[in-house]
């Protein structure tokens, strides 16, 4: 049927609400054209356009990687029904939160999502409503990326945005240092005599959005342990960002993921406990060691740890996360002003595969015409 509706069921072990809920549905949607199915997911590919319409989930407060997925189908305009066991049913859509929907503490981390239309803070927070929830484990950090840095370059007055580095963004350090040895130069003291000045410090901010995805659970002096790998050339600005945080009364640790370990369910380094981790490993780089991704991973799991970064925001991180912005499938989920903006500064980017497409405004003609007239990301 070509107006089919699917309404998508995502489950675990259990057998008691699934087969009702799909026969219900099957019953009273067929003369809608609705059916109902259990979604499966696999190998998902995130830039593929949804099959349901709706989908109900019971089990993404269990599974980590299905809330990343979840996310993505809210951002292509499925809606998402979380019917948790024992909880109360509430609903996501991708204009939740530009419709100025409120989140209520018992609906959780499901209560809102942000739109490419909303409003976001420099935390990478939603700025119309307050989408973190105060729980613990990994619902307690709802945004997957408080600190993030838009690359790009600025040709003929119009900067084009490259890369969305929302993993693990370096410089904050060094950007302010860099300031402040550049204010002293005589160019600028002359220039300041002249005109007004001023610079855009990062570290603080840095430091407020870790600080405040802890919650009001944070203590008076959180021990914050920054952790990458051992012998990289960022070892410097690592330092630097100790000196500050030891300026601002907080205690601090640098530190390689192999130095964490688990203690009676909390994270320790260097015998002290952590209670943040300002994650600078990359998750490619970490999880192919499970043995010693292990005490970092299960620490943030279990809520006895708040990383920033979290590991979803490696979802942020692909450049395919472009294609949702510039693929002429999703524009239905911009406006007019927001598309026009999307096609002045994203470049042009789509995923290499078989089919047909658009550039420049014009269709191809063949499947392999899309991949061979990439000017932007592939």
């Amino acid at each position: 049927m070509k107006d089919e509706k699917v309404v998508g069921l995502l489950v675990g072990r259990e057998d008691t609400f699934p087969r009702p809920l799909l026969e219900t549905v099957d019953r009273k949607g067929a003369a809608h054209g609705v059916r109902a199915e259990t979604w499966l997911l696999g190998g998902a590919v995130l830039d593929e356009p949804s099959r349901c319409s709706v989908i109900v989930d019971r089990i993404s407060h269990e599974v980590p990687y299905y809330r990343a997925h979840l996310k993505g189908e809210v951002l292509k305009g499925t809606v998402v029904v979380t019917a948790r066991s024992g909880g109360r049913p509430t609903r996501s859509t991708s204009s939740a939160c530009s419709r100025g929907a409120s989140a209520s503490p018992r609906r959780g981390p499901w209560s809102c999502r942000t739109s490419p239309a909303s409003p976001t803070s420099a935390s990478g927070r939603c700025g119309t409503c307050a989408t973190r929830s105060t729980g613990t484990g990994s619902s307690a950090l709802e945004a997957s990326s408080p600190s993030a840095r838009l690359d790009g370059f600025v040709s003929a007055g119009v900067i084009r945005f490259v890369e969305c580095n929302a993993e693990s963004p370096a410089g904050m350090a060094c950007n302010d240092e860099l300031a402040a040895v550049f204010g002293s130069l005589p160019v600028m003291r002359e220039f300041k005599r002249r005109w007004r000045v001023r610079t855009l410090p990062a570290r603080r901010h840095q430091l407020a959005a870790t600080l405040r995805s802890y919650g009001k659970r944070v203590p008076a002096k959180p021990r914050i342990a920054i952790v990458d790998r051992r012998g990289l050339p960022t070892l410097t600005e690592f330092e630097t960002l100790q000196r500050y945080f030891e300026e601002q009364g907080l205690r601090r640790v640098i530190c390689a993921p192999e130095d964490l370990e688990p203690r009676r369910d909390r994270l320790h380094a260097s015998g002290e406990r952590v209670h943040l981790v300002y994650r600078r490993v990359l998750t490619s780089e970490l999880l192919p060691r499970p043995a010693v991704a292990k005490p970092l991973v299960d620490a943030h799991l279990k809520g006895a740890v708040i990383v920033v970064n979290s590991f979803r925001a490696k979802l942020l991180h692909k450049k395919m996360s472009l294609a949702l912005l510039s693929d002429d499938r999703y524009a239905r989920l911009h406006t007019p002003g927001q598309r026009a903006a999307i096609a002045r500064h994203i470049p042009w980017t789509r995923k290499v595969r078989e089919g047909h497409t658009t550039y420049a405004g014009r269709s191809s003609t063949s499947p392999t015409t899309s991949c061979a007239r990439a000017s932007g990301s592939c």
